[in-house]
């Protein structure tokens, strides 16, 4: 989570001709797959790597990601450092796991968790949560963590040359290391 204060200020209104002062205000975001799904299901089309965002979108999936009750009006207030604190916490990657990829330049781990022409929506990464047997309440987790998550996951699942297993395969893998797990922890279920 992020909290960032936005400052009180003292704002001049075009309208009235009459400057007035703002009440500082503190924001808690959460830039998880729930602010994304919450974005997308008002604006109709996806948000990650969509370059074509206007300002006013933007300031909306701030919105968003906003967790706690905040005046409407504090988002017209916001100050640059504020964009620069957010979109610094939206890149945070919030985990110490990294991956030897020399292909990859921009250290973007959602291109490589998911197909380069493939259009990510917050459905694409539900999907790959619930293929991988990832609870639901990681939907509240940081975006960046689940994305790593899941390509984690895909990394691990693959044979020795370099493909997914199938579903098949997969299964008996799992059950296998869930039978030695339980055998080295002395339980039944």
């Amino acid at each position: 989570m992020l909290t960032i204060t936005v400052p009180a200020q003292e704002i001049f209104n075009e309208k009235t001709g009459h400057f007035f002062n703002t009440k500082e205000c503190t924001l808690k975001l959460e830039h998880s797959l729930l602010s994304l799904t919450k974005w997308e299901g008002k604006h109709h089309k996806y948000f990650l790597g969509n370059e074509e965002l206007t300002p006013e979108e933007i300031i909306d999936y701030i919105r968003c990601m906003t967790i706690n009750q905040v005046d409407e009006n504090t988002y017209y207030y916001l100050t640059q450092k504020n964009i620069e604190d957010i979109k610094d916490y939206i890149k945070d990657p919030m985990t110490a796991t990294w991956f030897d990829d020399p292909k990859k330049e921009d250290g973007d781990s959602q291109k490589a968790v998911f197909k380069k022409k493939d259009i990510v929506t917050s459905e694409v990464i539900y999907s790959s949560m619930f293929l991988n047997n990832i609870p639901l309440e990681f939907e509240k987790r940081h975006l960046n963590h689940l994305i790593t998550l899941i390509r984690v996951i895909n990394e691990k699942t693959k044979t020795d040359d370099g493909k997914k297993m199938n579903p098949r395969d997969l299964a008996m893998h799992n059950s296998a290391l869930n039978k030695a797990r339980k055998a080295k922890l002395g339980i039944k279920g």
